[in-house]
Parts: structure tokens; sequence; C-alpha cells
């Protein structure tokens, strides 16, 4: 028996073992998906602290750059494209609304991008924690939580046959790798650098994805040829979407990158240069109650606005809409959590 059929016998035995457990693995597993963390993570972050809020979303876009190239260069099979019959065994894997993933199946972007942001989250605390003198208390707590969520992510990806075993591991690996790096360049680099970067990172990225993309087609590697699979494979076709394209992922990143190279030229609260009030660096408890309403309203309503459904009965069409979601997506960010600083400031009467 070769690694490909002791993988495949390995997420059917999840799928009869963990079957008790279905519901709550399904919901990890559309809890993990990057998309969320576009959505809640960074701005959660960002009204909290907007230097972090920009290190996640720059962690989110080049993770999911780097994810969509690996992708497209191994070409991985999904475990849902295949059967039994490839083993000689009669084993038929479980399908589920969100099994059916457009992209080739290595390494994991859902354990890819979560592995990333939360390596970062946990290193920005860490220097935190370090400083108060509670770093051994703070790692005590945060590591074994980290690796729980990691491991019952990468459990729901192999139970929905999304992914193999390998694929989750490779997609961890690289999350943590990302995560280092860019925390080491962000301390050796001021980070209004990344600021006025944004952009033209974002037209290079998506630049080098399609041309990458061509040169594999060029050499008669189809990269499209996995959504075929999906839709030959998938037991359902409405459980087949655009928006799981790596196209869709590219374009993403390079509208989030090009959003904040534009608002960095334009606002200043991007960038950090408007300090708070003396009313505000002395009243902490007030600090941390506006910061926390800001981020319930500006969470829930991105998660309201952000979360239309584009048609897809156009590629183009759908393309262009998304980029442009994605680009208003930190400028609504920026701008509602701007307003609600100064709408506060205006309550209590209290100026910049």
């Amino acid at each position: 028996m070769n690694i490909r059929c002791a993988e495949l016998e390995a997420i059917y035995f999840c799928q009869k073992y963990f079957k008790p457990h279905e519901n709550t693995l399904l919901f990890l597993s559309h809890l993990g998906d990057p998309r969320n963390a576009f959505l809640v993570l960074f701005p959660l972050t960002y009204c909290f602290e907007k230097y972090l809020g920009l290190k996640i979303i720059w962690t989110l876009a080049i993770t999911e750059w780097l994810n969509a190239i690996l992708k497209w260069c191994v070409l991985g099979d999904r475990p849902y494209w295949l059967d039994g019959k490839a083993c000689n065994s009669s084993i038929q894997l479980k399908q589920f609304y969100i099994t059916c993933e457009t992209g080739p199946g290595f390494p994991s972007g859902h354990v890819m991008s979560y592995t990333s942001s939360s390596i970062l989250l946990l290193l920005h605390f860490y220097d935190i924690f370090r400083e108060r003198k509670v770093k051994i208390a703070f790692l005590v707590i945060s590591v074994p939580v980290f690796l729980t969520s990691m491991f019952l992510l990468s459990l729901s990806r192999v139970y929905i046959a999304a992914h193999f075993p390998h694929q989750v591991l490779a997609g961890a690996l690289f999350g943590v790798l990302i995560a280092l790096f860019l925390h080491i360049t962000s301390k050796c680099l001021p980070f209004i650098i990344f600021n006025y970067m944004a952009a033209p990172v974002g037209i290079v990225l998506i630049a080098i994805a399609y041309s990458l993309y061509y040169i594999l087609f060029f050499f008669d590697f189809n990269p499209s040829s996995t959504v075929k699979l999906a839709l030959q494979f998938c037991k359902l076709r409405e459980w087949v979407h655009l928006d799981t394209t790596l196209f869709s992922a590219v374009i993403r990143d390079a509208g989030c990158l090009c959003s904040i190279g534009f608002a960095s030229t334009c606002f200043m609260f991007v960038s950090g240069k408007v300090e708070p009030d003396s009313f505000f660096r002395n009243n902490r408890q007030f600090c941390k109650m506006t910061d926390l309403i800001s981020a319930l309203i500006v969470c829930l309503s991105v998660y309201y606005i952000f979360t239309t459904s584009i048609s897809q009965n156009n590629i183009l069409w759908f393309y262009a809409c998304f980029f442009i979601k994605n680009f208003f997506l930190p400028l609504y960010v920026f701008a509602v959590k701007y307003a609600l600083e100064i709408m506060f400031r205006h309550v209590f009467k209290f100026q910049f």
C-alpha cells in the first residue's frame, strides 16, 4: 500500500470515528476559512491596535499568495477527487457542502493562513508580556491553546476530504515560516514603509501569479484543470464556487494591499500619525471601552456588508467586482474606525 492509499484509509477512518462530532468539525473548517480572517480578525485587531491590524492583513495577503503559488507549482490532488478504486479498495469518502474547493490541495490554505496569523499574534503578545515579566505564564496558556486549535482545524480539513494529512502538515510548516519572516522583517524596518509599499507589492504579487499561471500553461501544465476536477468529482455542482479559486485569493490579496497603499497616501490614521489627546492617554479604561465598541460596530458591519455574494454568471465581471469589494474592505475599516474615534471625542467634547 502506497502513502496515498494509506492517507485515504486514514481519512475514511476519521470520517467514521469522528462522525458524532461532524457538525463541530464542519463549523471549525468554516471558521478557519481565510476569508473570515480578512472579515473578522483584521478589523478586530485594527480597532484595538492599528499597527497589529496592518501586520495581520499583510500576513494574510502574503500567506494566501504564497499558498496559491505553491499550489500551482505542485498541483497536489484532493481526496474527494479520488476513491477506493485507485487503491483497490471499496472505501467511499463522504463529501460536504464545503468540501469541493477548486484549487490543488498542497498545501492547505486554511491551516497555512490560520498558523501564520496565529503565530504572529502569539509573537506580538509575547513581546508585550515579556516586558511585564509574565512571559512564562503567557506561554503556558497560549501555546497549548494554539496547538490544540491548529490540530482541530487540521482534523476538520482532513475530515471533510478537502486535504490529505501531509497537506495540512505542510500548511502548518509554511505558516510558521511566513509568520517568523514577517515578524523579524517588521522589527528591522519601520512599519510605515510597509504601508507605502503595499500598493506596488500588491500589483507585483498579482503580476507574478498571472505570469506563473501562463508559464505553466505554456509548458502544458494547466492550473485550471483542477476546476474541471472539482466539477467532475463533487457530489453536487452547486457546492463548487468561484470564490474558492486561486485567482480569487490572489485578487483578494492584491485588492487589500492596494487599498492599504492608497489609504496610506490619503489618510493619516492608517500610519498612526494621529496621536490621542491627554484625556485618552490618561484614561486607559475609557480608551479600551471605545475600542471595544468600535470593534463590535466595525466587525458586525463588515461581516454584513462584505459577505454579499457576487453573481458568477460572468467570470470577468465576478473577478472585477471581487477586486473592488476587497479594495474597499480595508478602506471601510479605516474610515469607520476613524469616524468613530472622532465621534467619541465629539460626544465627550474632546478634540485631537
